[in-house]
C-alpha cells in the first residue's frame, strides 16, 4: 500500500491521531504503517501496538528517549507495551487509535474504543512532528495482514470520539474469520486497504459535527499481494 502524500498535504499532520481497523496474521508482522519521513510509525512490538514519532526537528520517540528518570516512566519509551490492552491478537480484527499531542506532551492510545493508556512525555522537549520531505505513507515491507477503515485525523480526538467511531464501524467485522494461508514455501500477504484517494469529510456518521470537518477519511478497493517464502531470511517474520 503506497498513498501519496507530500509536506503540504493534509495528511502531513503537526499533531492528530490515526485509526485503523487492524488483523495481524501473525504477531511479529513489524511496522504496520508508516510515513516515508519517519515522522509517524505503527509497529508491532512483542505482539503489542507501538507507535513511533519523529518531530521536525530533534525529537524522537525512541529507545533515546528516556533519561535517568526512566523508572518512573514505564511506558515512555516502549509506548503501549506491556499493558494488556495493546495487543494486536492474531486472526482477531481490532480498532486501534492513536494520537500524538506536542502541546500537551502527551501519547494516547485506543483499543475497540477503550483507553490503552496515556503517555507521559511531561520531562521531554516534543515538537510538532516533522513534515519536510513527506512523499507517502506505506505499509512495511513485512507486514502481514488486513488494514482496512484507515482515518487520519490533524486533531486529537476525545475518548468519546474514538467510542464513537468504533460503536459505529464494529459491526462490519464482527464475527469475521479472515485469515491470510500460509504454507513454509509461500507467504501470503493479503492488505485488504480501503486506501488509493484521500477525501476530506469522508464519513459522516461516525463523529459529531466539530470533528467531521477536522477529518480525513481514505478509502480504496481491496488489493492482494504475494511474496515468495523462499529460503529463510533473518528479516523475515516466519509463519
Amino acid at each position: 500500500m503506497r498513498i501519496p502524500a507530500s509536506p503540504d498535504s493534509p495528511l502531513a499532520i503537526s499533531r492528530g491521531t490515526i485509526c485503523l481497523w487492524l488483523n495481524v496474521s501473525w504477531t511479529d508482522s513489524g511496522t504496520i504503517l508508516e510515513y516515508s519521513n519517519s515522522a509517524v510509525q505503527l509497529r508491532i512490538y512483542r505482539r503489542h501496538l507501538q507507535p513511533r514519532f519523529r518531530g521536525e526537528n530533534r525529537f524522537n520517540m525512541g529507545a533515546n528517549v528516556l533519561g535517568d528518570d526512566w523508572p518512573r516512566f514505564l511506558l515512555r519509551e516502549e509506548a503501549f507495551y506491556p499493558h494488556s490492552m495493546a495487543v494486536v491478537g492474531e486472526g482477531q480484527w481490532h480498532h486501534f487509535a492513536v494520537a500524538y499531542d506536542d502541546r500537551s506532551k502527551r501519547v494516547t492510545g485506543w483499543r475497540d474504543g477503550e483507553l490503552i493508556s496515556v503517555v507521559d512525555l511531561s520531562t521531554i522537549a516534543v515538537e510538532p512532528l516533522k513534515r519536510e520531505d513527506l512523499k507517502e505513507i506505506v505499509t512495511g515491507n513485512d507486514f502481514a495482514g488486513f488494514i482496512d477503515d484507515l482515518r487520519i485525523y490533524n486533531r486529537i480526538l476525545s475518548d468519546d470520539d474514538v467510542r464513537n467511531i468504533f460503536n459505529s464501524t464494529r459491526s462490519v467485522y464482527a464475527g469475521r474469520t479472515d485469515a491470510i494461508p500460509t504454507t513454509t514455501r509461500w507467504r501470503f500477504t493479503h492488505i485488504s486497504n480501503r486506501i488509493a484517494r484521500c477525501i476530506r469529510h469522508g464519513f459522516k456518521h461516525a463523529l459529531p459535527p466539530a470533528v467531521k470537518d477536522q477529518s480525513y477519511y481514505v478509502k480504496s478497493q481491496p488489493k492482494v499481494r504475494t511474496r515468495p517464502f523462499g529460503p529463510p531470511q533473518t528479516n523475515w517474520p516466519r509463519p
